[in-house]
């Protein structure tokens, strides 16, 4: 199962400002304290997403500047 999370991110270096929607997954044999199985972006909005294993980080689109990361 997964569900949509919509996030207002703001840029500390530039002040860009914008939502973004998040996919978390959770997995059949995932247990509640387990957290989520996947975090990924569904709709980045102006922002900029690169992966690095499971960990997603998002970039401003203006200074290029690291705006915040998740990973399960």
């Amino acid at each position: 199962m997964a569900y949509l999370e919509p996030t207002n991110l703001t840029c500390k270096n530039c002040g860009q400002a914008g939502e973004l929607e998040w996919v978390v997954g959770v997995g059949p044999h995932t247990k509640p304290s387990e957290g989520p199985s996947y975090i990924d972006a569904h709709e980045p909005g102006p922002w900029v997403i690169k992966k690095s294993g499971k960990t997603t980080q998002v970039f401003c689109p203006t200074c290029d500047a690291l705006v915040t990361e998740r990973s399960p």
